[in-house]
């Protein structure tokens, strides 16, 4: 998948040639697409001041169009390896069964989020996990499986305006204000300045 001016663009890996197409208001500015393990591509779009979520099939048609909210800033969408679609906004968390179409608020996520700046960002993390960086709080790893939360990287609580993470295939988590030195933190050991 391509993202540039015409929208989002799937293309073939040998000789790059144009596959599908998708394009709306504001799809070339997207922030967060998933692929999931089914093919479907989706994504959060925000247009007129208005956040919608879309889920597109692998030729790139629309199946679902959801309004989200008004000025609502989506913190990310990952896809648990039970096939669970998670939603994190900068207020509250949801889970999306795609077998049932159900979808449930993660009480415990959305009760940490509480009184804080938001979330900043959700990552898969640690094969089953997801990872949450919580403004002002620090990096929290969530257990679907058995609901537990846990504070991992006390010295770091995220306290800037903005944060881009990455996590690797290794564990580590590579984290970047923008304004200072980017960051790595080990699992096995303490952060490291790069």
């Amino acid at each position: 998948l391509v993202l540039g001016k015409d929208g989002l663009v799937k293309m073939h890996k040998d000789g790059f040639r144009t596959a599908a197409v998708h394009y709306s208001p504001g799809t070339s500015w997207l922030e967060h697409v998933l692929v999931t393990q089914r093919g479907d591509v989706w994504f959060a779009c925000s247009s007129n001041d208005s956040t919608y979520l879309y889920v597109l099939n692998g030729d790139l048609d629309v199946k679902t169009k959801t309004y989200l909210g008004k000025e609502l800033e989506v913190a990310g969408i990952c896809e648990h390896p039970s096939g669970d679609i998670y939603l994190a906004t900068e207020k509250a968390v949801t889970v999306l069964d795609v077998e049932t179409g159900k979808v449930n608020e993660v009480e415990v996520l959305n009760d940490l989020v509480k009184g804080t700046g938001g979330i900043h960002f959700m990552l898969p993390y640690r094969g089953d996990q997801l990872l949450f960086g919580v403004a002002g709080k620090g990096f929290y790893a969530y257990v679907p499986s058995d609901g537990k939360l846990r504070h991992i990287i006390h010295q770091q609580t995220l306290s800037s305006d903005r944060y881009v993470c990455f996590v690797d295939k290794d564990d580590r988590i590579w984290l970047s204000d923008s304004q200072s030195a980017i960051r790595t933190y080990n699992p096995k050991g303490v952060y490291i300045h790069f």
